[in-house]
């Protein structure tokens, strides 16, 4: 939730509402291949938000392109998570416990891997929380100052989808749009000041 609401501050700043619905889904394959390789599905649906978010980030550079983007990626992820689900049998526990969570299957080890992901996250929000402001409100002077806009966007958006993916764990793909942005934009009701 910490790492959740300091990530759902700059998803409203840099408008990217839709993608982090669409990134939780976009993580929904990476799962089931995981599955289906005899992985874990929590590695799966990191990795597959992970690339989906940076897939986004790379075709979608413009407020237009970004959305045309997530959408295509979206609808191809759902492609792939459909049929890596029919492929596999005896997943329909796990497909429901992605798509609705389930804190009361979440393990130890989960809990401090995803702690370490959260601790990660919030230290680059600290680290970089200035100039990502100054690069998500204006990009085109902050390039001009010098600040490097292009890798700040590929760090928030990996920070953004790990936050994702340790989160449907919990909540499941259908709730972390609730998680993520709700909190920010009731907040963004009351104050103009991030903290």
């Amino acid at each position: 939730a910490f790492a959740a609401c300091a990530v759902g501050y700059f998803v409203l700043l840099r408008d990217l509402p839709f993608a982090t619905h669409s990134v939780a889904h976009i993580g929904f394959p990476g799962a089931t291949l995981a599955v289906l390789l005899g992985a874990s599905p929590v590695v799966g649906l990191i990795a597959g938000c992970v690339a989906g978010g940076l897939a986004i980030g790379a075709f979608g550079n413009r407020l237009g392109d970004r959305e045309i983007a997530t959408g295509t990626i979206l609808a191809f992820a759902s492609g792939l998570g459909i049929l890596f689900t029919s492929v596999g049998t005896g997943q329909s526990g796990m497909v429901t416990n992605i798509l609705f969570g389930n804190i009361l299957a979440v393990t130890s080890e989960q809990l401090w891997l995803f702690m370490g992901i959260a601790i990660v996250v919030l230290a680059f929000l600290a680290i970089t929380g200035r100039k990502l402001m100054f690069a998500s409100v204006d990009p085109v002077v902050a390039q001009s100052r010098g600040l490097p806009v292009a890798w700040l966007s590929v760090g928030f958006l990996i920070a953004m989808s790990l936050v994702i993916a340790i989160s449907v764990t919990i909540v499941g793909v259908l709730l972390i749009f609730a998680l993520l942005v709700t909190p920010a934009a009731t907040a963004s009701r009351f104050t103009t000041r991030p903290g």
